[in-house]
Formats: structure tokens, C-alpha cells, sequence
């Protein structure tokens, strides 16, 4: 069925791309070791990892199917790198509703 075939090459892609994330944190990590020496270079250097993770994250996003499960078993799509990767999303705050006096 087509379908089934657009399911199965979209789950792939989703593999592929959660590996690509895996390994641009772990990169990104690299990065954050005390043993490298940071200056101008390293920093442009890690921020063009952190913008790729960004874009791994955001593809993830968009070709994961809504109300479907998660990717390669994790929670929130990523790899568990920690927070390294793009901010997880908080939920909003309610208004407390209190009585108005008049």
C-alpha cells in the first residue's frame, strides 16, 4: 500500500535524522570539554553545531507524525544528550482566577 510505504520511508528518515542529532551533540560535546583551549574560532565553531542541532530538531519535529510515537524510543526525540540541544518546551502558565470585588 502507498501508505504503508510513505509510513515506512518517513520512519526511516526519522531514524536517519535522530542519528544525525546523536551525532551532532556529540560534537557539540567535544566542544564543551575543558581540555579545549576556547577562543574566537571555537566559539563560531560551536555555534554553527548548535544551529545544525537546531535544524535536526526542528526536521524531527516536522515529519514526526502528530499523536504518533516518538523516535528511536526516546521520550522527547533527542538522544538524552542532555541540554545541549534546543530548549524542551514548557507549558504555559494558567491564570489564577480570583474573585473581582466591586
Amino acid at each position: 500500500m502507498p501508505g504503508e510505504e510513505k509510513g515506512l520511508k518517513q520512519e526511516k528518515l526519522l531514524g536517519e535524522l535522530n542519528q544525525g542529532r546523536q551525532l551532532a551533540n556529540q560534537l557539540l560535546n567535544l566542544f564543551a570539554s575543558p581540555a579545549v583551549e576556547d577562543d574566537g574560532v571555537l566559539r563560531t565553531q560551536r555555534a554553527l553545531v548548535e544551529a545544525v542541532v537546531r535544524s535536526f530538531d526542528t526536521a524531527i519535529l516536522v515529519l514526526r507524525p502528530v499523536g504518533g510515537p516518538k523516535t528511536a524510543g526516546n521520550q522527547d526525540g533527542g538522544d538524552g544528550g542532555g541540554d545541549l540541544g534546543s530548549p524542551k518546551r514548557e507549558k504555559p502558565q494558567t491564570k489564577e482566577r480570583g474573585g473581582s470585588k466591586r
